[in-house]
């Protein structure tokens, strides 16, 4: 931690001071946790995630306890997240479809296109699709399953952040605005 201390503290809107605990790391290595005083917050205090990946931090809305903390990874997913990834993109709509247009890129796009407009004849259209634009629970069990008989193939072996994600993004792009955002919790629910 203490490189990256040196090269990423001060970080922006924190307070150049050493975070008050040890960070955690997520296990993939990308997130580092801690947390820090508020320059604005008259002495509050906020867990942070630094994304080592895209270099931004993240100001995670917790409740923290009274000092001195329990773990702090504790803390994090006492909120009901399966990871840190999950806690950053939980409801947030920007967020999802920016990771799930990644997604998309990798396992949907030799089908359903750049444009969303599928191939005629072979592989539908997700751009003002009535399946993309009606009841989530609807979209989320065809991207598990799939749909026999087609060429829809199931993705059950995407994680739920990643799944959460790429629906979120073809939910609210091209021509479909419907707002939503799908949570990684909704996917699980969905496996059971």
């Amino acid at each position: 931690f203490d490189r990256i201390e040196k090269k990423f503290l001060p970080l922006p809107g924190l307070n150049s001071a050493v975070p008050e605990q040890s960070p955690s790391l997520s296990a993939d290595g990308r997130y580092l946790a801690f947390v820090s005083e508020r320059l604005d917050g008259a002495g509050e205090r906020d867990v942070y995630l630094y994304d080592r990946t895209t270099q931004s931090l993240v100001p995670v809305q917790v409740s923290l306890p009274d000092w001195p903390y329990s773990s702090l990874n504790h803390i994090l997913f006492s909120e009901g997240a399966a990871s840190f990834e999950e806690l950053v993109l939980s409801g947030k709509v920007d967020e999802l479809k920016a990771q799930g247009e990644k997604v998309y890129a990798q396992n949907c796009v030799a089908c359903h296109q750049a444009t969303g407009m599928g191939v005629p004849g072979a592989f539908p259209a997700l751009s003002g699709s009535k399946m993309v634009g009606g009841p989530k629970a609807d979209q989320i069990k065809l991207v598990l399953n799939g749909k026999q008989g087609t060429a829809m193939n199931a993705f059950k072996h995407l994680s739920d952040v990643d799944l959460a994600a790429v629906i979120t993004y073809t939910r609210n792009n091209w021509n479909n605005k419907t707002g939503d955002a799908i949570a990684p919790a909704d996917i699980k629910a969905a496996r059971n």
